[in-house]
């Protein structure tokens, strides 16, 4: 090979070798940003009903809402700029490393489902009164409907947001919102009333 086609050779791939270099560099930075454990959630400890529930209810965005979850363990705060690259980053790794069922575990564990619950398990307490495994499919939606925005749509504050909200979201369209909301307890005194 003469030195020309050596050097051009060398200018072509200054840019390819600089974009991996960066690439590889911010990927190494978004790995550090993880939190401790960045073990998979146990799935089985997950209702099937739920998994099933959230599995088909939940819209495209549920990987980044998983990972978003993932990186706010521990209640770590992350600047908009590490939370860009970490979530890049963690997006990758949860896709590699996670099957569906544990990112879905990931939600139904530790999402906010409005009025102080926290994963579906509270919430199926607080809202139906009972366990999640004895949800019926109907509610399962609407919990995981909740995760979308829970204050905004309170079944127990903003009722009539809720059922407006529900009938436009594609996947639960063939189920009425009454329904949903037909086993609902009433909110506890206080529940609805702005927080001062």
């Amino acid at each position: 090979m003469s030195r020309v086609a050596k050097l051009v050779l060398a200018i072509l791939l200054a840019p390819v070798a600089a974009v991996f270099a960066i690439v590889g560099g911010l990927l190494i930075w978004g790995y550090s940003l993880f939190p401790d454990d960045a073990s998979a959630p146990d799935s089985s400890t997950v209702a099937p009903n739920v998994l099933a529930g959230f599995e088909r209810h939940l819209d495209a965005n549920r990987d980044w809402y998983a990972t978003r979850l993932f990186l706010h363990r521990g209640n770590r705060t992350l600047s908009q700029r590490e939370f860009n690259v970490a979530g890049v980053t963690a997006q990758l790794w949860l896709s590699a490393f996670w099957t569906s069922s544990q990112r879905i575990a990931e939600i139904t564990q530790r999402a906010y489902l409005g009025h102080g619950f926290y994963g579906v398990e509270n919430a199926a307490q607080g809202y139906f009164g009972r366990p999640s495994e004895h949800l019926r499919p109907e509610e399962v939606a609407a919990l995981a409907f909740l995760t979308r925005a829970p204050s905004s749509t309170s079944p127990w504050c903003r009722r009539t947001a809720f059922v407006r909200r529900v009938s436009v979201v594609q996947s639960l369209s063939e189920i009425d919102p009454a329904l949903m909301l037909e086993n609902l307890l009433p909110p506890p005194e206080g529940a609805c009333e702005p927080a001062a």
